[in-house]
């Protein structure tokens, strides 16, 4: 009598595939988390600019009146003491900021934070990273250029005057350069977004329009064309380590660490705010300040984009999506 074959056991099931995280939406695409009809950009511009120019001169005349600034019969504006000069010409970004804020949630009816990140969140050490590096790079060749030529640099040291625009500028310097970040590299740039995809022309608008409202600097007055090119080169680099990284971390950290250097570290004659600094420049070469801020800019570019240890694999390339010598100026 024949004995029926066992049962072949079943075979185990086959593991389910886990999903492949989506990656990150683009930065630009953070413009669609909001309503962007013409006429809301139209008033955008027109809240921003009142907000801007209205509590600046209520800001000019409140210092008027305290003292804190002298008007000349020819019109001229003298103001005595650097620290003042220094809040005055800071504070006002607090108020483009307050109309930045207005405009990106009351009339986009989108969260601010998205200028940042289209997914809202910040990376810290990222903008950390950037802020140290771009310092490397500043104060690197400027110790060889002082060994080479020790009276490049004069000490100016005033420690009750720098105390006190450190505490200024650990607000202030950090406060000026989001705000303009934000509205450069966040608002326009995603804006931007919405009649071109193309990084080049992004770039170019982005760098230009940073160039155009940095052309009263009175450091112009060392080479008006080489600081023109200094002012476009830094809307361009910045515009495109933004679109390059996903992010404004990058630019806000490279922002704050150069204007930081200028303001506590090393001023100039003639700057767009001249601040008790540590060390005050001789000379200032506006064709060197170029030559510099690209070399400086380059060896960004490679540390956080062309070396494997820290690029990150995450960003996508750069492409189209589809639906003063060694001293720079202020920017």
């Amino acid at each position: 009598k024949l004995s029926p074959p066992l049962p072949l056991p079943p075979l185990p099931p086959k593991p389910i595939p886990k999903p492949r995280p989506l990656p990150p939406p683009s930065f630009l695409s953070a413009v669609h988390q909001g309503n962007n009809d013409w006429w809301r950009y139209l008033m955008a511009v027109g809240l921003i600019g009142s907000v801007f120019f209205v509590l600046t001169a209520a800001l000019s005349t409140l210092a008027l009146g305290l003292g804190w600034i002298s008007l000349a019969p020819d019109g001229s504006v003298t103001i005595r003491d650097p620290l003042v000069s220094y809040l005055l010409s800071h504070l006002p970004f607090g108020f483009l900021g307050l109309g930045l804020w207005w405009a990106v949630v009351g009339l986009h009816h989108r969260p601010c934070r998205t200028l940042i990140r289209a997914c809202g969140s910040l990376r810290w050490g990222r903008m950390a990273q950037g802020a140290a590096i771009w310092l490397a790079l500043i104060i690197s060749p400027l110790a060889v250029a002082l060994l080479l030529n020790p009276g490049s640099l004069m000490p100016q040291v005033d420690w009750n005057q720098w105390l006190r625009l450190l505490g200024l500028a650990m607000v202030l310097t950090p406060m000026q350069i989001a705000v303009e970040e934000l509205f450069f590299r966040g608002y326009l740039l995603q804006a931007s977004g919405l009649l071109t995809q193309k990084p080049w022309i992004l770039c170019l608008v982005n760098g230009i329009l940073f160039m155009i409202v940095h052309l009263d600097n009175p450091e112009t007055g060392y080479g008006l064309g080489w600081l023109a090119l200094y002012y476009a080169g830094f809307g361009i680099f910045t515009t495109w380590i933004t679109l390059r990284d996903q992010g404004l971390e990058l630019a806000l950290g490279m922002h704050a660490a150069n204007n930081g250097f200028v303001i506590l570290l090393v001023s100039y004659g003639d700057a767009v705010v001249e601040t008790p600094a540590l060390f005050s420049a001789t000379s200032f070469d506006a064709a060197g300040v170029v030559l510099a801020f690209a070399v400086r800019a380059l060896g960004f570019c490679a540390l956080f984009f062309g070396i494997p240890g820290l690029r990150r694999d995450s960003v996508p390339p750069l492409q189209p999506q589809g639906s003063a010598s060694e001293k720079p100026p202020g920017s």
